[in-house]
């Protein structure tokens, strides 16, 4: 997983490997928080300069742990998150 996109295409594409991340245990959990912190980082520093990030993608990316622990809350975070991306996805079509 690129933990450091240089492009929308590439952040498009590392939240939707996140996304895919499902940890099914405490290490795992440590795993996720830790990709996703690089993410922010590196997002935060290198890309929001030149793309403008939506808010859910930043509460995405500090969130695993309560995603972990609240099945609703993620349910609802991850739709918040496929929206921006599709319509990232629809931006970057046109």
């Amino acid at each position: 997983m690129n933990s450091q996109p240089n492009d929308k295409q590439e952040l498009i594409d590392t939240l939707r490997q996140l996304v895919a991340v499902k940890p099914q245990s405490l290490p795992e959990l440590k795993q996720l928080e830790t990709l996703s912190v690089e993410v922010a980082r590196h997002a935060a520093s290198e890309l929001a300069g030149r793309l403008e990030i939506p808010e859910s993608v930043w509460h995405f990316l500090a969130d695993p742990d309560i995603r972990y622990k609240d099945p609703s809350y993620a349910a609802v975070q991850l739709a918040e998150l496929e929206q921006v991306l599709a319509r990232w996805q629809d931006a970057s079509a046109a």
